[in-house]
Order: structure tokens, then sequence, then C-alpha cells
């Protein structure tokens, strides 16, 4: 019986492992997305040629140094940006499966209200004022390129072209990172963690499984961090592939794993140690 116990509890710590590693995928997907790939082909697209305006040109060279501020990077990484580009990500996705999600594609409206609230630090990042009038004839351009109705002809035309097989990928996306999932997950985790604890017949052992599931799944997130950030920037050619997220997580849930295993065995030492005592007393009497 006791091989069958310990094929069980293998078999639910390695499930418990999956599930584990499939919720902190499910968390940082999305941000994996935005930082690591729109943000950098945003760069990218910027330096790639000159850019001209009425009274001067912006080389390549000059693009590279704005974009290499820190300044710069502070407003990419700001949460006002994330919150936009986190927005049209999901709006985008949405008007491929949907198309009645086109509607909430206010792009010019987005911009401005951005440009608006921001103010002070876009100001910071140009190391200039930004007037009344070089904002009033930024809302004129944005309103007068229709930016809106481009992008959403952009996405009906790419919506078209998808296969049934893209679009059910899409749709898989859309699931799993969301919070229904995340639920599901946590949900499953425990169910795990009881089965573990039934199996055992032990209102504590489940820790040591938890806490080896938290470490191997924490370095399977670190390697795959690795693996992806050097797969993307060789075949994407993205230079600054930015993946932190997820190997922030991989470390994190390494760590706590690691915590988890120490409390493990100083529970575990110190019940040998009350069961030696009562041994011993039990004998003296």
């Amino acid at each position: 019986m006791k091989w069958i116990k310990k094929i069980g509890i293998g078999f639910l710590t390695l499930i418990l492992i999956n599930l584990i590693s499939l919720l902190a995928i499910s968390y940082n997907l999305k941000k994996v997305l935005v930082n690591g790939i729109i943000k950098e082909t945003i760069t990218q697209k910027i330096t790639k040629k000159d850019q001209k305006t009425e009274n001067f040109m912006i080389t390549e060279e000059t693009i590279n140094s704005i974009t290499d501020d820190e300044k710069i990077q502070e407003i990419l990484n700001s949460p006002e940006v994330e919150e936009l580009m986190n927005k049209y990500l999901d709006i985008t996705i949405n008007s491929m499966i949907d198309e009645n999600s086109l509607n909430q594609i206010e792009l010019e409206k987005d911009m401005i209200n951005f440009l608006e609230e921001n103010k002070e630090l876009l100001e910071q990042a140009i190391g200039q004022e930004i007037t009344e009038e070089a904002i009033s004839n930024t809302k004129q351009q944005l309103e007068d390129g229709d930016w809106s109705r481009s992008y959403k002809q952009t996405i009906q035309n790419a919506s078209r072209s998808l296969t049934t097989t893209e679009k059910t990928i899409l749709k898989g996306y859309q699931f799993f990172i969301s919070i229904k999932f995340k639920v599901l997950m946590i949900c499953l985790i425990i169910a795990d963690i009881i089965l573990i604890a039934l199996i055992e017949k032990s209102i504590y052992q489940w820790i040591k499984q938890l806490g080896q599931s938290c470490t191997i799944s924490g370095i399977l997130l670190l390697c795959m961090s690795i693996g992806v950030k050097i797969t993307v920037e060789k075949i994407a050619q993205l230079r600054n592939f930015q993946i932190s997220s997820l190997f922030g997580t991989g470390i994190g849930l390494m760590l706590f794993g690691i915590m988890i295993w120490m409390i493990y065995n100083i529970a575990k030492k110190k019940k040998e140690k009350e069961k030696e005592y009562e041994i011993s007393e039990t004998l003296n009497e």
C-alpha cells in the first residue's frame, strides 16, 4: 500500500506544480505582451527611419538617444501608459473575435486625455514646457488624422482573414488571462492540497509538497523566462525584450517554496522532539 500512496502523492504533487505554474503565467502573460513586445516594438518602429518635422529632421541617432533616455522609459513604464496599452490590447483581441467591440476604440480621445492628464510628466521628459497652443495643435492633428477609423479598418481586415483555429486561439488567450481562469486554478490548487493532506493523513504534511511544488514551479518559470527572452530576441529582433515580471514571479515562488520547506522542517523537528520527550516521560514512569 505504501507504494500506491507514494505514487498518489507524486501524481498530485506533479499536478500541483503545473497548476501553480499556470496560475503564475496567467498573471504575467499580459504584462509580458505589453512590456516585452508592444513597448519594444513601438520603440523600434520609431528608430527604424528618420522622422521629419516642418523645421528640422530628427535622425535615427537622435531618436535612439531620446528613446534610451531614462525619462522616456519612465513614461513608457508609467501606470498610465500601461493602462492605455492594456486597454487597447484587450479591445484589439476582443474586436478580432467580435466586431461589436470596435465601438470602444476612441484613440483620439484617449490620447488627448493622456496628454492633458500627464502634461508634467511629458514636460520633464522633453525638457521644455508644453504650451496650451501645442496641446491645441496636437488635438487638431489627432482629430484630422482620424486614427480611430483607420485602426478599426485595420482590425476588421485582420479579423476577416483569421481562420477558425486562429480565432479559437484568441478566445483561449482571453480565457487564460481572465479572472475566471485564475479563480479556477486557485480552487484546483486548494483541492489538490486537501487531497494530499487526506492521503498523508496529516494536518501539516501537505506543507512539504506545497514547498516543493512552489520551488520547482519557480525554477521552471526562471528557465522559461530566460528561454523565451533568448528566443524572442533572436527571432523577432527585439533588442530589449522585457520579461522581468515573469522572471520576478519565478524568483518569488522559488523563495516562497524554500521558506515553506524550512517551516516544514522546523515543525517536523519540533514534533519529533515532543514525541521523543513523551516517550522518555512514559519510560521514566
